[in-house]
């Protein structure tokens, strides 16, 4: 008790450093002897911890008067056509995709016509641009306002022989399948109504490859399929017409 000149430690330790609010300790017991060293914990103020935000959600933010993040959610992104400059009047201003309707006299380029449409849009033709050879597709109503020359072809695709060959109509309404065996089957997808299908069959090696199915509801003329030639490199052809329902189909054997 009292003072002393010297001290190597204090005669009773003090606990100091406790902290309580935002910022927690424990404190420790310091004697003088050494240094002393406090962990503190920074008190928990918000338990929904995570990532937040997104490609379409924000984080909204809470903070309290110290500065702490209290609070964190996440927020869908929403932009009301109000909030964008001249949106609606822009919008209104374009003409629409279905039906639209033009004042004046719309200029257009001299267009002539390579070829009728063969794929999934059946209401276009192909045009090319006469001065610049630019090939675009055109709507059967806008081609109608137009002179042309009209020449209707269609590529000409090889199938690829198996066991179930497949033609696609879509790559062409012509096309040549050399057989390479027996009992084949013939598929013919996405076709459109109101086609003609034409199909040049080569006999393979050896010969006498048959086909026994042909696409579905397939009609003959006379009621009955073809006996196909069988001699090696013998052409025969047949051509379908579908109808929406049933390919129509006729044939000539042995081509020469």
């Amino acid at each position: 008790t009292g003072n002393a000149g010297t001290a190597t430690t204090l005669q009773t330790g003090r606990t100091i450093g406790i902290m309580t609010g935002d910022v927690v300790s424990s404190g420790s017991t310091f004697n003088g002897s050494a240094n002393n060293t406090n962990a503190v914990t920074l008190a928990t103020v918000n338990s929904n911890v995570g990532s937040f935000g997104s490609a379409t959600a924000v984080p909204a933010i809470t903070v309290n008067g110290k500065g702490l993040v209290t609070g964190v959610t996440s927020t869908s992104i929403q932009i009301a056509q109000s909030q964008v400059t001249s949106l609606t009047g822009d919008l209104a201003a374009k003409a629409p995709l279905a039906s639209p309707t033009f004042t004046g006299t719309v200029a257009t380029p001299n267009l002539t016509v390579t070829s009728l449409s063969s794929g999934s849009t059946n209401d276009s033709i192909l045009v090319a641009d006469a001065s610049t050879g630019a090939v675009k597709r055109v709507a059967k109503e806008t081609i109608q306002k137009y002179t042309v020359s009209l020449q209707s072809s269609s590529p000409l695709q090889t199938l690829t022989d198996g066991a179930t060959t497949t033609w696609n109509a879509n790559l062409g309404q012509q096309a040549i399948w050399t057989i390479g065996g027996t009992g084949r089957t013939l598929s013919i997808t996405n076709p459109i109504a109101g086609t003609f299908y034409t199909l040049k069959l080569i006999q393979g090696t050896g010969g006498s490859k048959t086909i026994t199915t042909y696409p579905t509801n397939t009609k003959w003329s006379g009621g009955t399929a073809p006996t196909l030639t069988t001699a090696a490199g013998s052409v025969d052809i047949i051509s379908f017409w579908y109808d929406g329902t049933n390919m129509n189909a006729m044939y000539s054997l042995d081509v020469k």
